[in-house]
């Protein structure tokens, strides 16, 4: 269930993209969060993401399937739960945001080469009280001793093995191109 912050959000989002006159998105939200003083968005700033410099680079993610905002709605609420919040609040929604590949917002962090990796695991971190959490996209760990290639990378705290982990592969990087202008 939604909060009373997150359901701020959520219309000052939407008031943003109707004064502009553009169909509402994550990219709205994104940029309302960033013009917050909370946690999701003081975890934006400490990462130069300000909310003027999203809405430029907003118009360019118009193409946003309709059921993503939902799916980010949703997921947020499931975050919270998982965390044991009683309600779901700016953080959640920004930790739903950047999990959503789909999502106008998360597609437009990646265009402006922002580390999406390293947001998701420091807005995890706050969301659980945890510094140890390791994001989804994680490195391999050190060479194992054998010379048989890279350890296992460092599990997440939420991840619960039924089975011995598979050993990791090195993570590729990953070309970033410019926008389309």
């Amino acid at each position: 269930m939604a909060g009373e912050e997150t359901r701020e959000l959520w219309a000052k989002a939407r008031a943003q993209a109707d004064g502009r006159g553009e169909r509402f998105g994550s990219a709205h939200v994104l940029a309302a969060m960033a013009e917050g003083d909370g946690a999701a968005g003081r975890l934006l700033d400490a990462h130069s993401l300000t909310a003027g410099a999203i809405r430029l680079r907003a118009r360019e993610f118009r193409d946003e399937p309709g059921a993503t905002l939902r799916q980010v709605e949703a997921a947020a609420d499931r975050i919270a739960r998982s965390v044991g919040a009683r309600r779901t609040d700016p953080t959640h929604v920004l930790a739903a945001l950047l999990r959503s590949p789909d999502s106008s917002a998360c597609r437009l962090l990646r265009a402006a080469c922002v580390d999406v990796a390293t947001i998701e695991a420091k807005v995890f971190a706050h969301i659980s009280g945890s510094s140890r959490y390791r994001s989804v996209a994680r490195p391999a760990g050190p060479p194992s001793p054998e010379g048989r290639g890279p350890t296992p990378a460092p599990r997440r705290l939420s991840e619960r093995p039924s089975a011995p982990a598979p050993r990791a592969a090195a993570v590729a990087p990953v070309a970033v191109l410019p926008a389309p202008r």
